[in-house]
């Protein structure tokens, strides 16, 4: 299924046809279901993002949080982590999904009391289901 999505992603970028912001989470989304977030993900990343801007069409948290959830689903906090601060960079402040989701990935690796102070730093009340994390 992925090849055929990631095939019809490339054969609309050849005839001129941008994808939009839901095709593009879309195969984000496909991707992290895959656990196949490695896989070229570097040059497929690249691709999108350059069709996006070509398109006019920005990522949102959507788009952001589907990432980042992959690559913790898969153990990578270092790619999950970079990806959240881009985020930030790019003018989109995480959520409460965001911290969450990698507060999750960190509660696996002993590390989930920093995206908490974090959360708290930026203003964003942690809630039930963050305290939920640490305690599990």
């Amino acid at each position: 299924m992925l090849t055929d999505a990631d095939e019809l992603f490339t054969e609309m970028v050849e005839r001129g046809v941008f994808p939009d912001f839901y095709t593009l989470t879309t195969l984000i989304r496909c991707r992290c279901k895959d656990r196949n977030m490695n896989k070229e993900l570097s040059l497929l990343l690249s691709s999108w993002a350059g069709c996006m801007i070509a398109g006019g069409v920005t990522p949102d948290s959507i788009s952001y949080n589907t990432l980042i959830n992959g690559f913790v689903r898969e153990d990578h906090m270092d790619k999950a982590f970079h990806w959240m601060n881009r985020m930030e960079k790019e003018g989109l402040l995480p959520d409460i999904i965001t911290y969450n989701v990698v507060m999750n990935g960190f509660c696996r690796h002993q590390e989930a009391e920093l995206v908490l102070r974090k959360m708290i730093k930026k203003g964003i009340d942690p809630g039930r289901s963050a305290y939920t994390a640490l305690i599990n």
